[in-house]
């Protein structure tokens, strides 16, 4: 069958992408809109195609032309909108333009229909005078018709480094009967 295949949002540097290789996958794209962003993934990764562009004007139809793939082919899109506005290290305010950068990645899951999708940002987004916006994004990839878990999990337990708690949305295309699941420690 060959390896699952991957796109990365809000890409980065890398990270999520060397973990989905790690895991096996194969990344058909990723797309971010900082340039130093981008041209050190193209560093890290120079096998895989990268994109500089802003999220909120890329369209599913763009990316399954560039893909080669048909709607509903795409196994994982992966997303990690930014977190400064929800950030318990930053100010934390709700009407930072970049805390509605997630509805571009729903946008996209719309578009592409891929058979899941995972999406982390930072746990302050699920407390204080941030759970409204906790509640709107949740509601928001429910909406999609996906069956959707979200979980706030912490990276040391799982092989990594560091120790780093993250909210992690899981999401599993309606039509596929399962459910979403999370990893044991």
């Amino acid at each position: 069958m060959g390896k699952p295949t991957v796109i990365s949002t809000f890409s980065g540097c890398g990270g999520s992408s060397l973990g989905y290789e790690w895991a096996g996958f194969r990344e058909l794209l990723a797309i971010d809109f900082d340039r130093n962003s981008v041209e050190t993934f193209k560093l890290n990764f120079p096998g895989t195609p990268v994109w500089k562009w802003d999220i909120a004007g890329v369209t599913g139809e763009e990316i399954l032309g560039f893909c080669g793939i048909k709607k509903g082919e795409l196994d994982l899109l992966d997303g990690s909108p930014p977190c400064q506005g929800f950030s318990s290290a930053g100010r934390r305010k709700v009407g930072d333009e970049r805390n509605m950068l997630f509805g571009s990645f729903v946008r996209l899951i719309n578009g592409l229909r891929p058979k899941t999708f995972v999406m982390e940002n930072v746990p302050g987004m699920a407390c204080g005078r941030m759970k409204g916006m906790f509640i709107d994004i949740t509601g928001a990839l429910k909406g999609t018709g996906y069956s959707v878990k979200c979980k706030l999990m912490n990276s040391a337990y799982y092989g990594t480094p560091q120790s780093r708690q993250r909210l992690i949305w899981i999401g599993v295309r309606g039509d596929l009967g399962a459910a979403p699941s999370f990893p044991e420690r």
